[in-house]
């Protein structure tokens, strides 16, 4: 039975299909296709891509890479490191093989094996800045080295003066270091570059509100908010809008734009939790029953909402005079030992001025 010819004329013809169709057809094309789909989101697709094109072409380290990098998009960590490490296994100097093994090592939880291989890519490739600012930003959150990772996004927008996550990221450093009109000026100038930003425009209204100065906070809160159309974004901006209403002693905290936001959510149901800090916040939710919103939660977001239920409820304590409540509030928003998360960095700010105060 002479089978084999059939075969190869089979897969001529599915070739040849596959080109008329515009498919792909080589492993270059694969790799295209998969890196266009990569880009859109489509990471399933992506990676039966880049696989098509490792079964045509095992040495192509460009697929095992895109490869890597849409795994570890997937939180597939160990999968992702294998394509790294076969990457780096062909080809050493593969600048973006040790980038993506960083990222793959800082998803598995390994900041100093990230901070390794980023290191290793910043060698091989010294003019771009992504493992520059990686490796800043995990100096700074994961080993609290402040003056490295500065001297890191230093270096990273200098590279490129474009980098408006780089001077975010800056900016949260220098705020940390106390160097705030620096802070200031990197989040003005990465919602400069983008005005849809919304993790820049939120960063610098809590800047404002960190430093106390609730007008310049409300001014910034109020240009978010009217900037934005992202859910989330829109959201959390009326928050701020309203939370710095009621730290300025406004009657009514609430406005017209705010409360439009919230239109068909009273807060009261699940998965109204943005909508129950609002109501909260407008004296339209007692706060017996804020607080036993906050723990409603039966997502991965529960501790989140507890650091934000304790915050908020201690900021109306504080506004209203009840400084002994709101330092209780405070301190279980601090418990909960939420590090970079805003609301808990907020509630140690509120605390360390209230223990001042004594």
């Amino acid at each position: 039975m002479r089978r084999r010819p059939l075969a190869a004329l089979a897969v001529v013809l599915t070739l040849a299909s596959r080109l008329i169709a515009g498919d792909p057809a080589t492993a270059e094309e694969f790799h295209k296709r998969g890196t266009q789909r990569a880009a859109e989101g489509n990471l399933d697709g992506a990676i039966a891509d880049f696989t098509e094109a490792l079964k045509l072409d095992p040495k192509l380290g460009a697929a095992l890479v895109g490869r890597g990098n849409a795994r570890a998009m997937q939180r597939e960590s160990a999968a992702a490191m294998e394509d790294f490490d076969a990457a780096i296994a062909l080809d050493a100097k593969n600048a973006a093989a040790w980038i993506g093994r960083g990222n793959a090592k800082a998803n598995a939880d390994d900041p100093d094996g990230a901070i390794a291989d980023w290191s290793r890519a910043i060698e091989l490739d010294p003019k771009n800045p992504k493992p520059l600012c990686n490796r800043a930003w995990f100096r700074f959150d994961k080993k609290g080295e402040i003056d490295a990772a500065l001297k890191d996004f230093d270096e990273a927008i200098k590279l490129d003066p474009a980098f408006g996550l780089a001077l975010t990221n800056r900016g949260l450093v220098r705020r940390a270091k106390a160097d705030f009109d620096g802070a200031a000026g990197d989040f003005a100038a990465a919602v400069k570059l983008d005005p849809k930003d919304g993790m820049a425009r939120w960063n610098a209204v809590v800047l404002e509100y960190w430093r106390q100065d609730f007008k310049r906070a409300l001014e910034h809160a109020e240009a978010m908010h009217a900037g934005l159309t992202d859910d989330f974004w829109r959201d959390y901006a009326a928050i701020l809008v309203t939370l710095c209403r009621v730290r300025l002693l406004e009657k009514d905290p609430g406005t017209a734009a705010t409360r439009e936001t919230f239109k068909g959510r009273d807060g009261k149901a699940a998965r109204q939790w943005t909508a129950s800090i609002a109501a909260f916040l407008r004296g339209e939710l007692a706060e017996a029953e804020f607080l036993v919103l906050k723990d409603s939660s039966e997502t991965h977001e529960a501790k989140d909402q507890s650091v934000q239920g304790w915050f908020y409820a201690g900021s109306v304590r504080l506004a209203a005079g009840d400084r002994a409540k709101a330092k209780e509030y405070f301190e279980k928003c601090v418990a909960l030992e939420m590090k970079g998360f805003d609301e808990f960095e907020l509630a140690k700010v509120e605390l360390a001025r209230l223990n001042e105060k004594k």
